[in-house]
């Protein structure tokens, strides 16, 4: 019934240390160190243990600085902040577009000279 690419496997690690190690079948279940915490056949008695959590990751997107903005300023300077980060990421998308374009022309991975690189090291 499930396929082998369904599969998932992960770990939690807090500091760099593994806390807790994710088996399952994104379309069938999802085990937490062996303890089944969701199973697609009993999708009406779903149970989460929920814990406060005091900190956020860096990436979460609580502290993305555009909905900080919504939260706490004026509307025009959320939408600045929101436009500014769209940029930022347009310009990401650019660049590794360029990157990927010249790897594939049997270029090399930095887009740096290769005397730059070597007087960095």
């Amino acid at each position: 019934m499930f396929k082998k690419q369904d599969y998932i496997w992960g770990e939690v690690k807090r500091n760099g240390q593994k806390v807790s190690e994710i088996t399952g079948n994104y379309c069938g279940f999802v085990d937490f160190d062996g303890k089944r915490y969701w199973d697609y056949r009993e999708i009406d008695t779903v149970n989460y243990e929920v814990q406060s959590v005091a900190e956020y990751l860096p990436s979460d997107a609580r502290n993305r600085t555009d909905g900080i903005f919504l939260r706490t300023r004026p509307v025009t300077e959320a939408q600045a902040e929101k436009e500014r980060l769209e940029n930022i990421q347009r310009n990401d998308k650019k660049l590794r577009e360029e990157n990927a374009e010249r790897r594939r022309k049997g270029g090399s991975k930095h887009s740096m000279p290769a005397q730059a690189v070597n007087e960095d090291f």
